[in-house]
């Protein structure tokens, strides 16, 4: 329980704010995101928790900084990381509501209205590549997801490009940096670069997956999802009836009331850690009964 604690007083926390500067223009401006802005709040705690991992790695805990600090703790997030999420319209706050509602426009995102998981993804691709701020942590941060409904395909060779130009943390020694996987190839807007090494991929997986509730065949799958290590968590939006947390307070919620539109989240720090995530989603794939949560081919990607 102690473990639980201490990793659950780390992650980084962000929730409703008012007084933060306008969103939006003229009369319609907004100064506060509270009761419309969950699912860029649980979205932006997904993201941050990739960017912490990947700049301090999984072990961190906010105890033993405190302690080495005497009480006081300064990290590269503080610096690099935190400043991403700041209730400010500025480009290097890439990811504060102000820059997800604006780049989050083209897929439908105002100020004030609810948006779900899918819209926050496509705002949160679209801020992170056009941030120099974002770009500097030398992450790619991309999206799984079909248009269509159906279970989204993962290919295996998608994201290889990610550490193709000098491998990722790791990779060098275990001999697989450089490594091209089957199908890698240049994604058309991914933030991956064929010239500038990468320090680890960020995945985002929309998903829906149930009618007002969460299917019971997913309960299961969602469960083990968030068992996988490479798992950074969900976002999702709340209800109005929808348990409440408070950031200091350790609450828990069953997995069934989890609202089916969603989405998942994985941070792979190296090639080795993006094949690990693919070799055991696959065998989250095989358990599934035919309602997996998502698939993964050895195609090409198309």
């Amino acid at each position: 329980m102690q473990d639980l604690l201490s990793h659950f007083q780390s992650i980084q926390r962000c929730t409703y704010r008012t007084d933060i500067p306008p969103l939006g223009l003229g009369d319609r401006a907004l100064r506060s995101d509270t009761g419309w802005g969950c699912t860029l709040r649980s979205g932006q705690m997904l993201l941050a928790q990739g960017v912490q991992r990947a700049l301090l790695g999984p072990d961190w805990r906010l105890e033993r900084a405190e302690r080495r600090g005497g009480g006081e703790t300064s990290s590269p997030f503080d610096g690099q990381g935190e400043r991403l999420f700041w209730d400010q319209p500025r480009s290097s706050a890439a990811l504060s509501v102000h820059n997800l509602c604006r780049h989050g426009e083209p897929a439908g995102i105002v100020p004030g209205r609810w948006l779900g998981p899918w819209a926050f993804c496509q705002a949160a691709r679209a801020a992170w590549a056009r941030s120099p701020e974002a770009q500097a942590l030398g992450l790619e941060l991309d999206l799984v997801m079909d248009s269509g409904g159906a279970a989204p395909v993962l290919h295996r060779g998608r994201f290889g490009a990610a550490w193709w130009a000098g491998g990722a943390q790791g990779e060098e020694e275990e001999g697989l940096g450089g490594t091209e996987l089957p199908g890698t190839r240049a994604v058309p807007g991914s933030s991956a670069s064929a010239t500038s090494p990468r320090e680890g991929l960020i995945l985002l997986v929309p998903l829906v997956l149930g009618l007002g509730r969460l299917s019971p065949c997913y309960q299961s799958l969602l469960r083990d999802v968030f068992a996988v290590p490479q798992s950074i968590g969900v976002a999702a939006h709340g209800a109005e009836d929808a348990p409440t947390f408070q950031p200091s307070v350790l609450s828990s919620m069953s997995v069934e009331s989890i609202d089916p539109s969603l989405a998942l989240g994985f941070f792979c720090a190296s090639l080795s850690d993006y094949e690990d995530l693919c070799e055991r989603l696959a065998a989250l794939e095989a358990r599934a009964r035919g309602t997996p949560l998502l698939t993964v081919s050895d195609d090409p990607y198309p």
